[in-house]
Formats: structure tokens, C-alpha cells, sequence
């Protein structure tokens, strides 16, 4: 019997190349399988070429570099006023990702996996578009924004497992630029809203361990009511952690239970790649709530769930 290719794509452009890695190597070190690895960029500097070659030779694993041309982007330039043009990167997914493959995962590349995510493959998608996280409670005034039926989940779209026959099928329809070009002027759209109108009621919805952001941290978690049953295990037993938000661990100043875990595998990677690490800092009111939120959190993990992390 001919075993499934696991296929795993991300998105990056020339600044995101260490946060790539950094969540790559997480990926790999958790995980015994050989994934079949796309980076979907535009217009890749040489130097950054070279990093992801080193890295492909140390660690035996091919990255198969899926370019596009940023003029194709050009006419996005009137989201910026929100988002980069670049978050829409992964809508080209089902025109740029072999014909061959049906399923891959998508995953952002502001995470770091924590434990083995091969389960993510097993989870059948035959008659959904994609399956993800439910986002924040927030995402009830999105569904209102995007005109989303109530009962259709409106996911986060950092971990995504993807029917690519679905989404072809929506790239040969024009689905995804036909609803940005109607409401763009209407409210700043992302890449989750067109994703989740596109696809309502075509969502499966899978565990918040697979996509923990950094709503999940705090006195008063920011989750659905579902999710709050499930904290004990997100805290206990993570699989993914998501750096949503301004709380990035290559800033400095902010405070996450995984930031030292995640300079640990930048340090590595930039020592054998020869990569400068980011250097980027934040203001000291910041630095002073990021930390009081953080004392909080601690607090409530103990009282609550009797969790010493």
C-alpha cells in the first residue's frame, strides 16, 4: 500500500527567512517524519537562498521554493493600509503546490512545534475545504463583518489542513480576489476573512492544541467557551504555539513561556547558518505590561489547574 506524502507549506517573504527556519527546525526536531517541505516567497534574495541551501544540506530535507513575482502583488498595495500585501501569499497555495497533491498543511511561520503533529494528517477532510482552529471570541463580530452565517466557525487561519481539490476548485472560480476586490473598500480585509467566507460551512474544526496563540495566555484567557475545557491540556500538552499578535519572541522586552525556547533554536540556527538574529526592541510601558500580563497568567495556571510550569 503506497503511503500518503505528508506535505507541509509555509509562506515567507525576505524577512521572515530566520522565523522560517526557527519554526522548521521546531517542526523537525518533534517530529520523525519525512515531510515533504514548500516555501511559497517572493523574490528570494541570494543571500537567503544560500541560508535555506545550508540548511537543506544539514539537514537532509529538500525545501522546494514555490516563487512569485511581486507585481502579481501590486495591486494589493491598497491593503497595506492594514496588512502587508504579503499575508495574501497563501491564497496562491492552490495555483502554486503540485496538481499531485490533495492534502497538505499549511502552518505560519511566527510557531514553534512542540510536539509531534503527524496526527494532523490523519484527520479526514474528504467533504471540508480545510480543517483548523475556531479563532477568539472575537470572531463573531468578523462573521458580522464578512456577512458569515452564525453557525459557520471562522477558524485562525496559522494551522490549516487543506483540501486542495476544494481550494483549486475555489482558485478556478475566481473566489478568493472576486471577494476582495467587492469589499476591500468596505473594511480592512486579511487572508482569514477571505478564507473563511470562501469556505463557510466547509470548516472542520480540530483541538486548540494544534494552534495555541497567545490568547491563551493571560488572567482571563481570551477563548471560546468550548476552548476553556481544553486549557488544562494546551497547557500541559501543547503542540503548537502560535506568536500571535506584538507578543514575538525575537522582540525583546516581551515575555512567553516558549521565548526561550524559541531564541534556544534561533541561536542554533544562526550559529550553524551564519545568520545575524533579530534585534528588535519594544517601549518600556510595554515591556511593563507584556510582564504584569505574564506574573498574571502564572498566577492563574497554579490557582486554577494546579500546573507549575
Amino acid at each position: 500500500m503506497k503511503t500518503e506524502q505528508k506535505s507541509i507549506v509555509f509562506v515567507a517573504d525576505n524577512n521572515y527567512i530566520l522565523q522560517f527556519l526557527v519554526t522548521l527546525q521546531s517542526l523537525l526536531d518533534n517530529n520523525n517524519e519525512n515531510f515533504t517541505i514548500f516555501l511559497i516567497t517572493c523574490e528570494l534574495s541570494e543571500e537567503n537562498k544560500q541560508h535555506l541551501t545550508k540548511w537543506e544540506n544539514n539537514n537532509f530535507t529538500k525545501i522546494n521554493i514555490l516563487q512569485i513575482d511581486s507585481s502579481e502583488l501590486d495591486w494589493l498595495k491598497c491593503m497595506e493600509r492594514t496588512w502587508s500585501r504579503f499575508m495574501f501569499l497563501k491564497l496562491y497555495i492552490p495555483y502554486l503546490v503540485p496538481k499531485d497533491i490533495k492534502k497538505i498543511i499549511y502552518l505560519d511561520v511566527d510557531m514553534l512545534i512542540v510536539d509531534n503533529i503527524t496526527n494532523l494528517f490523519n484527520i479526514n477532510i474528504n467533504n471540508y475545504a480545510l480543517a483548523a482552529v475556531e479563532d477568539t471570541p472575537d470572531c463573531i463580530k468578523h462573521k458580522k463583518r464578512c456577512n458569515i452565517p452564525e453557525n459557520s466557525p471562522y477558524i485562525n487561519s496559522g494551522v490549516m489542513i487543506l483540501n486542495l481539490e476544494m481550494w483549486r476548485q475555489a482558485a478556478e472560480n475566481d473566489l478568493f480576489w472576486s471577494f476582495i476586490k467587492e469589499n476591500s473598500k468596505k473594511f480592512a480585509i486579511n487572508d482569514q476573512d477571505v478564507i473563511n467566507y470562501v469556505f463557510q460551512n466547509k470548516i472542520k474544526t480540530i483541538p486548540l492544541r494544534f494552534n495555541v496563540t497567545n490568547h491563551c495566555f493571560g488572567f482571563k484567557p481570551n477563548v471560546l467557551p468550548y476552548h476553556k475545557k481544553q486549557l488544562k491540556e494546551v497547557y500541559q500538552h501543547p503542540a503548537i504555539i502560535h506568536f500571535t499578535n506584538w507578543n514575538k519572541p525575537w522582540i525583546k522586552g516581551n515575555y512567553h513561556l516558549y521565548k526561550k525556547k524559541w531564541q534556544e533554536t534561533e541561536k542554533k540556527i544562526c550559529n550553524i547558518y551564519s545568520i545575524s538574529p533579530i534585534q528588535r526592541h519594544t517601549t518600556l510601558k510595554h515591556r511593563l505590561v507584556n510582564v504584569s500580563k505574564y506574573i498574571l497568567w502564572k498566577i492563574f495556571i497554579i490557582i486554577k489547574y494546579r500546573i507549575w510550569i
